[in-house]
């Protein structure tokens, strides 16, 4: 408590943590943003307490004093003691509850599939990659996924944007092709085709 302290020192992040989110995400993103303005481990202790509040506020004032060392020491005291915080992640197989469904568009299942993603615990690219080309209906992108590998999940799901993207525009200029007004196939603004012709020649022949 006695290093040197700016008392401008603006905190960028999160700030307010109440104990109800997950403990680790918190002091994670603390500490990262922290260690980017270059301040000393001592200002992170120091500058730890204006990110909380509540109860949470009240157990860092409870320290002992001198029982912390470091911001390790922190970070170990405060993930153990909100703990029951935690998110929970689910295992990545539970994406196959995202799978696009028949009929449903790309859009649709990105949507799914953006919300189901972040529940499941973190996994590596080709596991990722893997579950995004199962859980695609058979089609072109399905097929494109074969013929070019993704290299990286952010590339396989941006390649379902793309893919999403392409869809929806062209169902709209498909719409407006065809338009509200066009008649119904197979009839044109004259006579029917064959079948009157075919009646005429009759007529000739008869004559």
């Amino acid at each position: 408590m006695a290093q040197p302290y700016l008392h401008d020192l603006r905190i960028p992040g999160s700030k307010d943590y109440d104990g109800k989110m997950d403990p680790k995400v918190h002091v994670n993103s603390y500490y990262g943003n922290m260690l980017m303005m270059g301040v000393t481990d001592a200002v992170m202790c120091r500058a730890f307490y204006s990110t909380l509040t509540g109860r949470v506020a009240k157990w860092f004032k409870s320290l002992e004093p001198g029982s912390i060392t470091c911001f390790a020491n922190i970070e170990t005291k405060f993930v153990r003691k909100f703990v029951t915080s935690k998110t929970i992640r689910k295992h990545f197989m539970y994406l196959e509850n995202a799978k696009q469904l028949e009929g449903k568009s790309l859009s649709n299942f990105l949507l799914k599939w953006k919300s189901a993603i972040g529940e499941v615990e973190p996994m590596d690219d080709l596991t990722a990659i893997h579950m995004v080309h199962s859980s695609l209906q058979a089609g072109h992108l399905y097929q494109d996924f074969i013929l070019h590998p993704p290299l990286t999940y952010e590339e396989a799901i941006r390649r379902v944007a793309d893919y999403a993207n392409a869809g929806e525009a062209n169902a709209a200029k498909r719409s407006q092709e065809v338009g509200p007004s066009q008649r119904a196939p197979g009839k044109s603004e004259g006579r029917q085709p064959d079948q009157q012709g075919r009646g005429h020649d009759q007529q000739t022949d008869s004559n």
